[in-house]
């Protein structure tokens, strides 16, 4: 088939005839007898013809009649790593063939279902790194697409609650990190890099969605994050490690009492991590409102109640307005309230330049961007 893509389309002409593919499907879906390793070398199979398929009208005959999308919401026993391996390289193999005119074979929008990706998101805290890699590049390729009704798909049914389980998941892989790290002796020393770069990977990941700039898309990423991992883990590790020298930004009203926040870092750990954010995001929005909470002089409230227990959020971020413009937005005079032109032009004003409003008295900020290889 291949060599027919390649040389004659007469080929692919017998394939769609004949139905071959929808008799591959169907023997690997109705018969519960099929063994597993034969259900594998039908998804390796598949993969390799799509990959190596170069004519779009060729993809075209293989994804038509819905029975890719059948395979793929296919109740497949994952138990088995292996042929998990097999069917998220699968589905990484599809995703790459994705474009304006692809994407309908997969994307139903009055339906509003979209096995491909919804499918893949499934996995994103897999315990094989490999597949958790794999799943990150599927939804980079569905991001990239720019179609308005799957950019709305996204947003309104899958953004925040896929976000804030990647941002989730990388805070309790770090929190879980540093307690293990705490043991680990010298000869430990290639795991424990091992582990950490394995934490880079994924907010670099973030970054990578954040360099997509997809407007709502990338602010409900600075969201998850500012909420869910650098206020409560880093700036409350902070906090907790030394309250009387903690920023203005940590500083509350009135102290909290003598329990850590939750998912709190160690100070050490803490500023190892905050250095990485600075050196993985170069996102203007994210970095401007990471330093403002750390060294403004006069921060907003949010920051501080961002840090403590009983006032950080349990729950995925979503409104209106970015979190990183009410970080940001620190010059109104004390009591007046922002309007949503104000918001509008705070975050714009936060997207356009690194660190454009922070005070020229603060050259702290510069100092610690430059040093961390952001300015």
């Amino acid at each position: 088939m291949i060599w027919g893509d390649q040389h004659n389309p007469r080929f692919f002409d017998y394939f769609a005839e004949k139905r071959i593919m929808g008799q591959i499907v169907d023997y690997l879906l109705l018969d519960p007898a099929c063994p597993t390793r034969v259900k594998q070398q039908i998804i390796q199979t598949l993969s390799i013809l799509i990959s190596n398929t170069n004519s779009e009208m060729a993809i075209f005959l293989i994804l038509s009649n819905n029975h890719v999308n059948d395979l793929i919401v296919h109740n497949f026993d994952f138990s088995n790593e292996e042929l998990l391996s097999f069917y998220i390289s699968f589905l990484k193999t599809l995703s790459l063939k994705l474009n304006t005119r692809t994407i309908y074979f997969f994307f139903n929008e009055r339906a509003r279902d979209f096995p491909l990706y919804s499918e893949a998101i499934k996995f994103y805290a897999a315990n094989d790194s490999m597949v958790r890699v794999s799943v990150r590049t599927i939804t980079l390729n569905t991001f990239k697409v720019d179609v308005p009704a799957l950019r709305k798909f996204l947003l309104e049914c899958s953004a925040v609650p896929f976000f804030y389980n990647m941002v989730t998941f990388v805070r309790n892989q770090i929190v879980s990190l540093t307690q293990r790290a705490a043991s680990f002796t010298y000869r430990d020393a290639d795991q424990l890099r091992n582990m950490v770069n394995d934490q880079l990977d994924d907010l670099f990941y973030l970054q990578d969605v954040l360099h997509l700039d997809m407007g709502q898309l990338s602010r409900t990423v600075v969201d998850q994050l500012l909420a869910h991992f650098v206020f409560p883990a880093l700036f409350g590790g902070l906090l907790c490690a030394a309250p009387e020298s903690a920023p203005p930004s940590l500083q509350p009203e009135s102290p909290p009492a003598a329990s850590a926040p939750e998912h709190a870092l160690p100070l050490g750990p803490a500023l190892f991590w905050l250095t990485q954010l600075l050196q993985c995001f170069s996102d203007a929005a994210f970095v401007n409102a990471l330093i403002t909470g750390l060294l403004d002089p006069s921060p907003p409230a949010m920051c501080a109640a961002l840090c403590h227990p009983g006032s950080a959020p349990r729950f995925p971020v979503h409104g209106p307005f970015a979190l990183a413009a009410f970080i940001f937005a620190r010059s109104s005079p004390s009591g007046q309230m922002l309007t949503a032109a104000d918001f509008e032009r705070v975050e714009a004003d936060a997207k356009a330049k690194l660190l454009v409003a922070v005070p020229s008295r603060t050259g702290r900020v510069l100092t610690a961007v430059w040093v961390c290889g952001v300015g």
